[in-house]
């Protein structure tokens, strides 16, 4: 049985020679380290948790033992390191009142900013309190009470431990005048409902004006329902209750107090709201307040219309409803809702169904007109003679705004959804307000529950549709076939310029893949010569599908079709390349758990003269992997000119790998080489340490996913830009190799 005691003792030791380090702030780091590590150990002693200690589980009498050995040792040490942190920081930042004293590198290590001119103190010691708020209460505490100019910052971001409150509501008790405020304050930012009781002690034991409007607005802070409570008060405790309701939907009813003073607050708090709350409360305020409080309300709501109409259509039809003074007013305002482009289409079905006031219902024929205005073959001609020279453009080309004035003058809501994007707004809040329009027959297709996971998938330019991943779930997929879905998306207006696509399974049958007539699809598509990058069975294995379940199919059709591609990722198992010319292809992958002969055969054919990117998987032989080293040897010899990335992975034969690259003429202008996912093990990395210099040269050399010793960095000092992270557990012999993706 392993002695626990000796060996945790000597993990203790550890701490103590990281401690003695001269520099404060590299010190300060390693005690922080430290002491996470502490407080892990001692929530495992006391039973608080039931996680390893550095990789060991211990239970039982062993736990027991270790408990009363060295319990007390490890309460020390972090009773120790609170002291070190507090003390340190306290000499970093300076003590007393002063701004803080630590140069401007130092604060950048510690707080990702720089050290606080006096006048502005308090904002740029925010991040500093928000870094010891971290570490430990005591620090906390001690920096509290002994650093003035920290204090307020502090205050606003207070540990959250349990011991937190009660000892600061401890601290409360003493009456300290210096600290009473920020001391309530910060009671006020944990807003936990159990320190009501010490709140109202201090309101009963106070007639300080100031403290007692803080404490009031902890007091509301901690628990909202104490908010009544304030209604009767003075109108300055009034405005201190409201600034307890900050960042809660409920401070709009506090519009309905008489004083302007009250109101001016609440109406600042609900600035500070999130919008779509803001939404909410002042909808509410609308439909069920006082005349006043209405008023108020709309004046509110009115710059949110923009961005949020058709959150507020239902409030605003039941407030126009109501009859009441604000009749015309509602009528105005539910206006401007329905010309916003952005109105989705649940929207307008039930403002077509709603007894609309004059106005309101003016904008809605006004905006169905607008949509089904007829476009003359002059206006189309003068439109598509534009686009040619958009295919390249950037989003911020002002050609694109060219565009949308003659596609809006059509009435084509393709010139609203460019406009709408350069404004800075999100391409896909227009898109789905207007997806009937844009997007042709894809709503119908997917049907309608699957909209928003379809839209979450698109990428946009300029307002249109520039990517798309295009995929099935399980369920839709036995209802729609991907080619429908892809045509569909093809000859939707707002992918005009799409250029990109990502397509996932067809089937989640093993024997019903194939992109065979996706390839058709897209070929016949006026989008076909314009596309760049295609990944084929973009999905999760082994989640999705087993890959040896996903064959791709005949793909020599592609080249034809997409003579512009630039990307193209292959994953899946089983297919035929055919003759591949691709004269502007970049990039190329195969990712499979099974290369036959015959797709090898005509990646080492390829004519790909831009190709710089090439990623081969070679598979297990057990599903149906043809290739050995010997082959890599002659894609060597055929590799295009201007490869300066290749990827050789997922191969049972990686060892061999080694020697031959490092006595190839080609490893010299690689850039990055890949063996990931292969069979590697810890004693290979002998001969590649041997063969380093052949290698050196390398921005990148990645053996991440194979058999090695994560631990094991020697090959990390002669070869330092390896990656070798993620690798998969290996069995004792090293004979037993297996490679990453086979079935």
């Amino acid at each position: 049985m392993p002695d626990w005691t000796s060996w945790l003792r000597g993990q203790l030791k550890s701490f103590d020679a990281a401690w003695s380090e001269p520099d404060p702030v590299t010190r300060l780091e390693k005690v922080i380290r430290d002491r996470t590590s502490l407080q892990l150990i001692d929530d495992v002693l006391s039973g608080k948790s039931g996680q390893p200690l550095f990789g060991a589980f211990i239970t039982g009498d062993a736990l027991i033992d270790l408990r009363g050995t060295v319990g007390s040792d490890v309460k020390a040490r972090l009773q120790r390191a609170d002291e070190a942190i507090s003390s340190t920081l306290l000499g970093l930042v300076g003590g007393g009142r002063a701004a803080p004293t630590a140069s401007p590198s130092i604060w950048q290590r510690l707080f990702g900013g720089k050290p606080a001119a006096p006048a502005t103190s308090g904002t740029d010691l925010a991040g500093a309190a928000k870094v010891i708020a971290t570490l430990s209460f005591s620090a906390w505490l001690s920096l509290f009470e002994q650093h003035e100019a920290l204090r307020e910052a502090l205050a606003a971001t207070p540990p959250r431990e349990p011991a937190a409150r009660q000892a600061i509501e401890d601290a409360l008790a003493k009456n300290d005048s210096s600290t009473i405020i920020p001391l309530i304050r910060a009671l006020a930012s944990l807003a936990q409902s159990g320190s009501v009781p010490a709140l109202r002690l201090q309101l009963a034991n106070t007639r300080n004006s100031l403290v007692r409007e803080e404490a009031i607005t902890a007091l509301v802070r901690c628990d909202r329902n104490r908010f009544s409570e304030f209604a009767t008060a003075n109108e300055t405790e009034r405005q201190a209750a409201v600034r307890g309701l900050a960042g809660d939907v409920s401070v709009c009813l506090a519009l309905r107090d008489t004083s302007p003073a009250v109101v001016t607050v609440a109406r600042e708090e609900i600035k500070k709201l999130p919008p779509y709350v803001a939404v909410n409360g002042l909808t509410l305020a609308l439909t069920e307040g006082t005349p006043a409080m209405r008023r108020v309300a709309m004046e509110e709501l009115r710059p949110l219309v923009p961005n949020h109409a058709g959150q507020m259509i239902d409030s605003l039809l039941t407030a126009y409803e109501n009859e009441g003074p604000l009749g015309d007013e509602v009528d105005r305002l539910l206006a401007e809702a329905i010309a916003v482009p952005t109105l989705g289409r649940q929207n307008l079905q039930a403002l077509k169904k709603a007894e609309l006031p004059a106005r309101s219902k003016a904008a809605l024929e006004a905006r169905t007109r607008a949509r089904t205005k007829p476009v003359s073959a002059a206006k189309q001609s003068k439109t598509a003679e534009l686009e040619p020279d958009l295919e390249e453009a950037d989003a911020n080309d002002p050609a694109w705004l060219i565009y949308a004035d003659a596609l809006t003058a059509n009435g084509d809501l393709r010139g609203e959804a460019i406009t709408f994007a350069s404004q800075g707004q999100k391409p896909r809040i227009f898109l789905e307000a207007n997806a009937d329009a844009l997007l042709g027959r894809v709503p119908s297709i997917i049907e309608k529950a699957n909209l928003d996971r379809f839209l979450s998938n698109l990428r946009y330019r300029a307002g249109l549709i520039e990517g798309a991943d295009v995929k099935l779930t399980y369920d839709l997929a036995q209802r729609v076939r991907m080619e429908d879905l892809l045509e569909a998306l093809l000859a939707a207006p707002a992918a005009r310029f799409v250029r990109d696509l990502d397509i996932g399974l067809v089937s989640f049958e093993s024997d019903e893949n194939g992109y065979d007539e996706v390839i058709d699809v897209l070929g016949a598509s006026t989008r076909a010569p314009f596309l760049r990058d295609l990944v084929l069975g973009d999905f999760d294995y082994p989640d999705d599908i087993e890959i040896s379940w996903a064959p791709y199919g005949d793909l020599s059709k592609l080249w034809a079709q997409l003579p512009n591609v630039r990307s193209l990722h292959v994953c899946g198992a089983g297919g035929e390349f055919g003759d591949i010319i691709a004269p502007s292809l970049t990039h190329f992958a195969v990712e499979t758990g099974a290369l036959a002969r015959q797709e090898f055969e005509s990646i080492l054919d390829m004519s790909a003269p831009k190709l710089e990117h090439l990623e081969v998987w070679f598979g297990d032989e057990a599903y149906g992997a043809e290739c050995a080293v010997d082959d890599v040897a002659r894609l060597l010899n055929a590799l295009p000119p201007k490869v300066t990335s290749l990827g050789l992975c997922n191969a049972e034969f990686t060892p061999e790998l080694i020697p031959l690259l490092a006595a190839s003429p080609v490893l010299k202008r690689l850039k990055r080489l890949d063996l990931s996912n292969g069979v590697l093990v810890t004693s290979d990395l002998n001969e590649l340490i041997r063969l380093a210099p052949a290698f050196s040269h390398l921005d990148a050399l990645v053996l991440e996913g194979n058999l090695l010793d994560e631990d094991d960095e020697s090959i990390l000092e002669v070869l330092p830009k390896t990656r070798m992270t993620e690798q998969r557990e290996r069995y004792d012999d090293d004979n037993d190799r297996y490679v990453a993706v086979g079935e």
